[in-house]
């Protein structure tokens, strides 16, 4: 698929939605949810579609864009909010 194909596929009305219930159902926080699908369209859209022209055949496109989505996610979830760490108590214990 080229970039003007996956344009049109992840700006469907459809995918938009799509995006919008993973990012409801990945933060609690509407703000952080609504923050997190502009992030995922930003991304998916950067250079030209570059992450989804990554695409080589090997699955579905849609199950690629999926994977793509949550890859997105978790991106901005570190982004925003850093990586989970252990408390220093429980590193002191082993």
């Amino acid at each position: 698929m080229n970039a003007e194909e996956w344009s049109s596929l992840v700006l469907s009305e459809v995918w938009i939605g799509k995006i919008d219930y993973l990012a409801r159902k990945r933060f609690s926080e509407l703000w952080a949810a609504e923050e997190a699908s502009h992030y995922v369209l930003e991304y998916l859209s950067a250079d030209d579609w570059k992450q989804c022209c990554k695409f080589r055949g090997d699955s579905k496109p849609t199950t690629f864009l999926y994977t793509v989505i949550n890859n997105a996610l978790e991106a901005f979830n570190r982004h925003k909010f850093g990586r989970p760490r252990a408390p220093i108590w429980v590193k002191d214990k082993g």
